[in-house]
């Protein structure tokens, strides 16, 4: 009995595997553009501080210096605009999904309410094939009664974790479209 509390946590655990790279990816997402802006920050200021010096004490070559500081604001402007085109990354409509990645959940999910949905459904669905194959391999008598038991008690969780994802995907879909 202990065995099989040991081994219906660790898959509990496994279920907690997607949450934690999505974690660790949006954290390097974070990082990574609070990087860029920084330094797009850091350029700005400089041309900025040029700008002003060029204006204080104009030279005669002020028009060529113009279009210059005039490029590198337009090149500033591109990777300020190339960031924000990275964060504004659509994630693939439902219906381009197959039905077996919609029915096992295999997208990225939208929101935290599609995360916890998702998460709660690996957790249940690694215990349930955990208890299962605990029970194969000590050779239950009544298989068929364990198996009827591991549908009803984890089976019906399954489905309200699967159809909550699903609902929470189509309702940013659409929320996303208008």
């Amino acid at each position: 009995m202990e065995e099989k509390i040991i081994i219906t946590i660790i898959a509990g655990f496994f279920g907690l595997i997607p949450i934690l790279i999505q974690w660790g990816s949006n954290r390097s997402k974070v990082k990574s553009k609070e990087h860029h802006l920084t330094k797009i920050t850091s350029q700005l200021s400089i041309l900025e501080r040029m700008a002003e010096f060029s204006q204080k004490y104009g030279d005669s070559e002020n028009k060529s210096f113009s279009g210059n500081l005039q490029q590198e604001l337009n090149t500033l402007y591109l990777q300020y605009k190339s960031i924000q085109s990275v964060e504004d990354e659509k994630q693939e409509p439902s219906r381009e999904l197959s039905v077996f990645r919609r029915a096992l959940l295999l997208y990225k999910p939208s929101s935290f309410g599609a995360w916890v949905s998702h998460t709660l459904f690996y957790m249940f669905a690694w215990i349930s094939l955990a208890l299962l194959y605990s029970d194969i391999s000590e050779g239950v008598e009544d298989l068929g009664i364990a198996i009827f038991l591991n549908v009803v008690i984890f089976g019906i969780p399954l489905l309200i974790f699967q159809r909550t994802a699903s609902y929470l995907r189509k309702k940013t879909e659409n929320a996303s479209v208008d």
